[in-house]
């Protein structure tokens, strides 16, 4: 998987406010990593972030009960990024069963920079990635910036016939995100 899921301005969405939507500098981002037994992937996810090419305020792993090494890992890379770096166990709340978007919530409530950007933890990102959807906000006005998504076929698939379904389920994802 490579790129983001969405950019936006923290404080438009906590406040509501369209005078406070449009007047906020992208200067400063927060970015947040929902989670769950991502330990494997995010070392190169926080590689990446750590050579962007305009880095973020903060970013926070919200961890959605991971029973991987995930809180390790974020101790252990804390001090090792140019950039804040927190980690959060998603705090759960009775009945409610869409876990990400719970995690995302509780970042934006944590978030000091007034633009959020969210991507996954098994995503990889390319070096412009968050100056990309800061100046593309910050040429328009733009409230939300969404980005592409691009799935990759895996590169253990070994067999004609895996290879030809991953392949499948690439295309029919592209076909989606351009529909999106």
């Amino acid at each position: 998987i490579y790129s983001v899921l969405l950019i936006f301005g923290r404080r438009a969405w906590v406040l509501g406010k369209n005078e406070e939507r449009c007047h906020h500098s992208t200067e400063k981002i927060s970015v947040l990593i929902p989670c769950r037994n991502e330990a494997e992937n995010l070392p190169a996810l926080l590689d990446d972030l750590a050579a962007q090419t305009m880095l973020p305020a903060e970013v926070w792993v919200l961890d959605d009960s991971s029973t991987d090494d995930t809180e390790s890992l974020i101790r252990f890379y804390q001090n090792k990024v140019p950039f804040s770096l927190f980690y959060h166990s998603v705090i759960p709340k009775a009945g409610i069963r869409a876990h990400k978007k719970l995690a995302i919530a509780q970042g934006v409530a944590r978030a000091q920079s007034p633009w959020v950007a969210c991507t996954d933890g098994d995503c990889r990102l390319p070096p412009t990635w968050l100056a990309t959807h800061a100046q593309v906000a910050a040429k328009t006005g733009a409230q939300f910036v969404a980005g592409p998504v691009g799935l990759f076929p895996h590169p253990a698939a070994n067999s004609l016939i895996s290879n030809f379904l991953q392949k499948l389920f690439v295309a029919e994802f592209a076909s989606l995100i351009g529909v999106g």
